[in-house]
């Protein structure tokens, strides 16, 4: 048999022939090997695959969306697929993170962030069997009341149709009333706010407790308005109001009051106010003068008590009720005729 020499290597052409052949074979093992075996180690990571059978699925689902449980990322979806009417969702979810999850449990679509951007929550619940590699969760029908979309886009379409139903023309022109109206309301405002500056000027106490009052001072509120809103009541349901001809006569009265009454008081305090300070000099010295008529206070308490006490024991008690005690004294004299004593 011939000899093929290389320069230090002494060779043979069945040992090659043999090499070749066992070469080959080993290729192919590798090759058969690669192709049977599962391309991926789910199995020794510790995944579990788990599919939802839901009537719909949320927007931005699909394939690398996340899966997250108590704030938590578990896995993700595997696969997003439409098989009649209903939607198949599978998803890899990490064994040791839903340690406990039953397939009693409910997902929610919901945004992820700020952006919108979609995940699926897991929410547990109570009953069901653990959840196992090829585990399959019906969530159609009675069960698709577990299932909640909360994505951006649906939030949207609800704002949308919210939106569509209150701004109506009637909403636009009571905006408009209001923002007329409120002008009304302008010179009070002022007011208010010249008040708040005044008191933050002149403000000695601290701050806590003149909110402290102003919050005491608030829990009158409430029964306030209930009794204006008692009242009004009243008055709407009043049977004298029912009559036209009454309701005549009392709007005219009301617009008297509004038209005539109030601006004609507002009038004459704008008259006499350059007399403001004419009129508050003469309270003072009237009241300085009484102060002054009376005595001290202890002098006028002893002497009122004295009165009382006096008057209280001049009556008493008896069956009829209290009666005056009276004494009198008289002056026996003889009668001018020497007839014997007068009475």
């Amino acid at each position: 048999m011939a000899k093929h020499i290389l320069t230090g290597v002494n060779t043979e052409q069945r040992s090659a022939r043999i090499i070749g052949f066992a070469f080959l074979i080993v290729v192919v093992l590798g090759l058969t090997a690669w192709r049977v075996m599962p391309d991926d180690d789910s199995a020794d990571d510790g995944i579990i695959d788990v599919t939802f059978v839901t009537e719909s699925v949320g927007a931005g689902v699909e394939k690398g969306t996340e899966v997250w449980r108590h704030g938590v990322k578990v896995g993700s979806v595997s696969s997003v697929e439409r098989r009649g009417d209903a939607e198949y969702v599978t998803v890899g979810l990490a064994g040791q993170d839903v340690t406990g999850v039953t397939d009693g449990l409910s997902i929610a679509y919901a945004p992820a962030n700020l952006f919108g951007i979609t995940q699926i929550s897991l929410k547990s619940s109570d009953g069901g069997n653990p959840l196992r590699d090829g585990t399959t969760i019906d969530l159609t029908g009675s069960a698709a009341t577990r299932v909640e979309d909360a994505t951006m886009s649906t939030l949207l379409d609800g704002l949308g149709r919210i939106t569509d139903r209150v701004l109506t023309p009637k909403l636009a022109e009571l905006v408009d009333k209001v923002a007329r109206n409120s002008k009304e309301f302008t010179p009070m405002m002022q007011m208010l706010v010249g008040v708040a500056a005044t008191v933050w000027q002149t403000q000695r106490m601290p701050l806590s407790p003149i909110i402290q009052g102003f919050g005491d001072g608030l829990k009158g509120l409430p029964p306030t308005l209930t009794g204006v809103l008692n009242l009004l009541d009243v008055v709407y349901r009043q049977p004298y109001l029912k009559s036209p001809e009454n309701r005549k006569k009392f709007d005219a009265t009301t617009g008297m009051l509004a038209n005539g009454v109030i601006p004609g008081v507002a009038g004459m305090l704008r008259e006499i106010r350059p007399y403001y300070q004419d009129l508050a000099m003469l309270p003072p010295p009237v009241l300085g003068a009484l102060a002054r008529s009376v005595g001290s206070p202890a002098v006028t308490e002893r002497n009122l008590r004295e009165v009382l006490d006096r008057v209280s024991g001049s009556f008493r008690n008896s069956p009829a009720g209290p009666v005056l005690r009276l004494a009198l004294e008289l002056d026996v004299a003889a009668s001018p005729e020497g007839q014997g004593p007068g009475r």
